[in-house]
């Protein structure tokens, strides 16, 4: 399809910023809000469909922590056009990304049944073959290590779909198998996010010390790379260790790092996140109206990105403070609000789906494995009885031969 020069002016655009990272993976630049705004043109004017894929992609990565909604509408969009132009590694790369950002929405069941597809995409040596700018997902143009930089981000989505629903073994398991890929990439943004992943898992098994160690390297790699998207929510993190310490102070100063680093990466949700736990915070050491203030905050930036998580933890919040303070109508109505929220949303039965694909995913392994063990029973058998033949025909041949040469000798006789 045609590509206009104006098409072409904007692409070059947005490819400047990625060569300037120099030596970064570019797999992981992500716009700024003047690019995003530059794509949005782009993705609204071109007719070029390879064009529209690469701006879905990049317009998905830039909404996918400020709004959700609008993330999955770009990635799905990325999907149906890899798909038509038979793109099976751009294929995977969206189903990976609709996976994470479904899982966030707390869609467990529809985010395992993406991700399931971006794995056996992501794993077929046959989604090497002819990838579209091959260099947005290495800089060493290897179809192979591209492919490898798919394939290890769609295990870390699987590890963070098991640890929202709780599974944190599980979890654990498939951020190994994110270091086994990456021993191959080398890609330090990618360590770091791994690191991130165990922090957060250990965490929540309470081994603070294993957490600590994670999220520090976490950081460390973070900075290394240049990649900081997750800096914020780094930092968040280890304000929760210091929380679980009972040390509120370094809790307070690691809450408000994270949301000054969010909000310079444009990390919208993690800077809700800060302020929901200085609200806590808050209330512990008395200060009612300080939390009062930080759970409106949360509220207005949770509402503003359309996360009805957040809002829903915002509402609680807001009504606990409230209720500290006697404000019982308007405790009564946020936690009203709140409960609301939490129905709608019924974790307890959309994490029941997930559990039940993940039992249908196992079924239908265990009938491959099955259907391949008969494939192989099948040749074995073949082979032999192709074999018991050929012998036949040999020792059939053989006494042919014997009894002519009998015959012959006897008539000479």
């Amino acid at each position: 399809m045609k590509c206009t020069i104006k098409n072409m002016i904007l692409l070059l655009i947005f490819f400047t910023p990625v060569a300037s990272y120099g030596e970064n993976n570019p797999y992981w630049q992500e716009p700024t809000k003047v690019e995003a705004d530059s794509l949005k043109q782009l993705w609204l004017s071109t007719e070029n469909d390879t064009l529209k894929m690469y701006a879905s992609r990049q317009l998905g990565l830039y909404y996918q922590e400020i709004s959700r909604p609008a993330a999955l509408t770009y990635f799905e969009e990325q999907l149906s056009l890899s798909r038509q132009l038979r793109q099976k590694l751009w294929e995977a790369e969206a189903l990976s990304r609709i996976g994470y950002v479904s899982g966030l929405m707390q869609n467990y069941s529809g985010g395992l049944k993406s991700l399931l597809m971006a794995i056996e995409i992501a794993s077929d040596p046959k989604s090497e073959r002819g990838i579209l700018n091959i260099e947005l997902f290495t800089r060493t143009r290897d179809p192979h290590h591209a492919r490898m930089t798919v394939l290890g981000p769609v295990n870390e989505h699987l590890g963070l779909l098991y640890y929202w629903a709780g599974d944190y073994n599980k979890a654990i398991e498939y951020y190994k198998k994110c270091l086994i890929i990456n021993d191959l990439i080398r890609d330090n943004a990618f360590l770091s996010l791994i690191y991130m992943d165990f922090g957060e898992t250990y965490i929540e098994l309470k081994q603070y010390d294993m957490a600590m160690s994670a999220l520090t390297n976490a950081l460390y790699y973070s900075e290394k790379s240049g990649y900081e998207k997750y800096k914020g929510l780094l930092y968040y993190d280890i304000g929760k260790i210091y929380e679980k310490a009972l040390n509120y102070g370094e809790a307070k100063r690691y809450y408000h790092l994270g949301a000054q680093a969010s909000m310079q990466q444009q990390s919208t949700n993690f800077v809700g996140l800060a302020y929901m736990r200085l609200a806590d915070l808050e209330i512990k050491n008395g200060s009612i109206d300080s939390s009062l203030i930080f759970a409106a905050h949360a509220m207005n930036t949770f509402r503003v990105m359309n996360d009805s998580v957040g809002l829903a933890d915002a509402y609680l919040a807001l009504s606990t403070a409230f209720d500290v303070n006697d404000q019982m109508d308007s405790a009564y109505h946020y936690i009203k609000e709140g409960i609301a929220l939490k129905s709608a949303l019924n974790k307890e039965d959309r994490v029941k789906k997930f559990q039940a694909v993940g039992f249908q995913e196992q079924i239908r392994l265990q009938a491959l494995e099955a259907e391949q063990i008969r494939l192989q029973t099948n040749i074995r058998t073949f082979s032999l009885l192709a074999g018991i033949t050929v012998l036949l025909f040999v020792s059939g041949l053989l006494y042919r031969n014997s009894m002519l040469q009998k015959r012959s000798k006897a008539e000479i006789e």
